[in-house]
């Protein structure tokens, strides 16, 4: 109970009631919006106030996970429950449920009640803001994900409240109950097996990750099983690389860099060649690294598929700021590699300017680096350095504004007199003649940007000159000479420099000290964090650095298109075992199927595979395979009789082959178990046969009772079956589906293979007669007598042999003739 509001978090109201107020809310689905969900968890127990005790024999009550939409009273349902009857008791009163880990919630969304028929009266409560709509219209509903019409009652609400656990407090809790436990069954139920560092991604905790032993686990995966005093080797390989390419990049833009030879002239001393060859293998190296920012965009993909396209793109930059700077040096590559092939001074400077901030960014690109290890404290130094930029941002916004005041309006007055002269009159009255320079034409030129900035932006820097600036046109600006505009110049600056020299300077000085204090506590979790980005990162690279891993990646492909080749010339694979989220699905007792592995060819299942999180713990494990069909409703499926079934509508895999151990486990299927395209394999696990992992493949399970309850209720065996979809979830098996096995053989094969094996046995035991009767020709005469009375006896024997053989032969092929087939080399064996 310590930190109990940490644990959960509980909605909704039981026992502020409207007195002696109830309704019967039979037949309707209601929800309370203040009660909105606040938090990622599991629905962990809902409490409802009856005031009526049911009275249905079997009562009903569903819960509903709702989102909202554009519209006020229209909300899409995401996933259902449906609470076993079992559990609802004839009472009145509170009636608490517990669901464990059946229903996910998400952010923002709301929890929803429908009640069945006869379910008993609920009481209502002030000022819930009430939304009902009636049951049947979401039960027939036939499309996922539309938007259902609620209706709105601000001053009342239902009286139920229900709580949320957050999955990292639901594994410590299931754990904790497991230790309680005192029998097997009900400890593998409650042990839940999970990622941690998935999980503290997930929540962005940060300070997890920051602790040492998390620490120390990402140095073993990055450095592997070495001896800790040679860590530093790997590091050092990944360094040197970039060493040597940022070398290499420096080396050829300073003195190898120039236009395509196309009028045959030489190259590092060739000739014929377009490009020095110290270019090429530049060229070669920054291809390489695209290749690595594509495959890792590729896995994000991969990764997050289920968001939408727009998301995958945001969040690919928005997780891994470092992304913004790849993408950024790669564009920039692209548009320089692009123009240097263009033999043109222009496309040429492009080319040039784009390669060296190229080379720019890959320098700074290195930094990251520094986040593999602490390198004496430099990996969180560097977080503080960043997190100090946003002050320097600060900084320059208003740095600039005063810039470009000063700069402007000082160079305007300063070069005044270099475009207008006046005429000065010879008894010193004021001037009114005057000339104009060029007769005020043409005195733009794009060179006055340059001139206006460099006058302004080093008096920034305490370089304060007013006289003789030499310009970027290589003209010489006079200054503020002892004039009005020179004077007034002299002031405007005093101003600027005080202002940008000693105030915002200072200022940025100070937010620099403050901000360092603030994030100095925080700089190690952050670190840390961007530590286990990086490890996480390099762990789906290739072992080996550019440009040998496209090498490894061209193998990969080829691995792959080969794996796809072969399944498709054999068999047809569906569903997964390997990408799981490394959670327990809790299957046991429930059948389950996945709607991502619907059958898309004929054929017949030759092979299954499962992963099991929790492995079988009873003594015979009952796992069965059962064919669903699809029905008009979309969540309703039925049973499927396949021939050769002996009239029942499942296959149980033999409880000796499945093993009482976590991990894959494969079965050979040896009926011909024929599936139809459009269909579904569904797999029943008995309570103790064990459960796999979790994986996201849009599962549908029911209850195995609840299923075993229709599919064996004679007249009803045919009728739908109810299933609930969880779009996230699924369970980690995969099964194979062949189009060439299963065939059975018909009764004319099935006699002319009894006839061969009959000729082949009689041949043999012919040939041993004859073997016996040379020898015994071959005996002494004197015992002939002798000879042909054994020989009757013996010959007698060998018929009798021949016969029995021939009988036993017969009734073992008539045995197994129905289950398999043999080819002719088989048959001779």
């Amino acid at each position: 109970k310590e930190n109990e509001t940490d644990l959960s978090n509980i909605y909704g109201i039981l026992d502020d009631t409207i007195e002696n107020k109830a309704e019967n809310f039979s037949g309707q689905v209601l929800f309370n919006s203040v009660d909105m969900i606040r938090t990622n968890g599991y629905i962990n127990s809902v409490s409802i106030n009856f005031h009526e005790a049911p009275t249905s024999v079997k009562p009903q009550i569903w819960l509903f996970i709702l989102s909202a939409t554009k519209n006020s009273t229209q909300f899409t349902i995401t996933l259902q429950y449906q609470i076993p009857s079992e559990d609802i008791k004839p009472l009145a009163g509170i009636q608490n449920f517990h669901l464990g880990t059946s229903l996910f919630t998400s952010n923002e969304q709301f929890l929803a009640i429908g009640f069945g028929e006869n379910t008993g009266n609920i009481y209502s409560i002030h000022d819930r803001n009430q939304y009902s709509v009636e049951l049947r219209n979401i039960l027939n509903k036939q499309e996922k994900n539309t938007p259902v019409d609620f209706n709105n009652e601000q001053s009342q609400g239902i009286a139920f409240s229900f709580s949320i656990i957050r999955p990292s407090v639901a594994s410590k809790i299931y754990r904790s109950a497991a230790d309680l436990s005192l029998l097997a069954e009900d400890t593998k139920k409650f042990q839940e097996k999970e990622n941690p560092l998935r999980l503290a991604k997930e929540n962005n905790s940060r300070r997890f990750l920051a602790t040492k032993c998390v620490e120390r686990y990402l140095d073993t995966i990055w450095y592997g099983e070495v001896d800790k005093h040679n860590h530093h080797k790997v590091s050092i390989n990944l360094i040197l690389f970039y060493i040597l390419f940022l070398g290499l990049f420096s080396f050829v833009l300073l003195v190898d860099y120039f236009p395509l030879n196309i009028y045959g002239g030489k190259r590092n001393g060739y000739a014929n060649i377009h490009i020095p060859i110290t270019e090429i293998v530049l060229h070669i190296l920054l291809w390489t690294l695209i290749v690595e920012e594509i495959r890792e965009f590729i896995i994000h993909w991969a990764e997050k598929r289920a968001s939408s396209n727009r998301s995958i793109v945001r969040t690919y930059f928005t997780d891994d700021g470092w992304n913004i700077l790849d993408c950024t040096a790669i564009l920039l590559y692209l548009i320089g590699f692009i123009a240097r092939f263009i033999v043109i001074e222009q496309a040429f400077i492009v080319s040039k300017i784009c390669m060296a901030l190229d080379l720019f960014l890959w320098h700074v690109r290195m930094l990251r680096l520094f986040a593999i290890r602490r390198l004496g404290r430099l990996g969180p130094k560097l977080l503080m350095i960043y997190y100090s930029m946003k002050d320097l941002v600060f900084f320059i916004y208003f740095i600039l504004i005063f810039l470009f005041g000063y700069s402007i309006s000082s160079y305007a007055l300063i070069t005044t007199r270099e475009q207008v002269t006046w005429i000065a009159n010879a008894n010193g009255a004021p001037a009114r003649n005057y000339t104009l320079t060029n007769d005020g034409t043409g005195l733009w030129y794009w060179e006055i940007l340059r001139n206006v900035f460099d006058w302004g932006m080093w008096k920034v820097y305490g370089q304060v000159n007013l006289f003789g600036i030499q310009e970027a046109d290589n003209t010489t600006l006079t200054g503020a000479i002892n004039d009005a505009y020179g004077v007034t110049t002299f002031l405007l600056t005093i101003a600027f420099v005080g202002i940008a020299n000693v105030i915002l300077l200072n200022v940025l000085v100070a937010l620099f000290n403050d901000t360092l204090r603030k994030v100095g506590d925080r700089a190690e979790d952050a670190w840390a964090f961007h530590h286990f980005l990086l490890v996480n990162e390099y762990t789906k690279k290739s072992v080996f650095v550019p440009p040998l891993s496209v090498i490894d990646y061209i193998f990969q492909l080829y691995r792959l298109i080969d794996r796809c080749i072969k399944n498709k010339e054999t068999d047809n694979t569906y569903g997964s075992i390997k990408k799981t989220i490394e959670l327990d699905s809790h299957l046991s007792n429930r059948v389950v199927f996945n709607f991502k592995d619907q059958i898309k060819l004929d054929g017949f299942l030759t092979e299954l595979s499962i992963h099991f999180c929790t492995p079988p713990i009873i003594e015979k494990p009952q796992i069965k395979l059962y064919i669903m069909s699809p029905t008009p409703d979309p969540c309703a499926f039925s049973i499927v009789k396949w021939p050769d079934s002996n009239g029942q509508n499942y296959y149980e895999i033999p409880p000796t082959t499945i093993k009482k151990m976590s991990g894959i486990q494969k079965f050979r299927i040896d009926a011909n178990m024929r599936l139809l395209s459009g269909q579904f394999l569904a797999i029943g696990f008995q309570r103790g046969s064990g459960s796999p992992y979790s994986i996201d493949r849009d599962e549908y399970s029911v209850n195995l009772n609840h299923f075993l309850n229709i599919s064996q209720s004679g007249k009803q065996s045919n009728k739908p079956i109810v299933f609930t979809n969880y779009p996230n979830k699924g369970a980690a098996f995969s099964f194979s589906i062949s189009q060439t096995i299963g065939i059975v053989i018909n009764k004319f094969q099935e006699h002319g293979n009894i006839l061969r094996e009959k000729i082949i046995a009689e041949t043999y035991w012919k040939k041993l007669i004859n073997e016996i009767i040379i020898e015994e020709k071959q005996e002494n005469v004197l015992s002939k007598m002798m000879y042909n009375d054994d020989y009757n006896a013996q010959n007698t024997r060998i018929e009798r042999s021949i016969t029995t053989a021939a009988i036993q032969l017969d009734t073992e092929r008539s045995n197994i003739l129905p289950a398999a087939s043999f080819n002719e080399d088989e048959t001779i064996v």
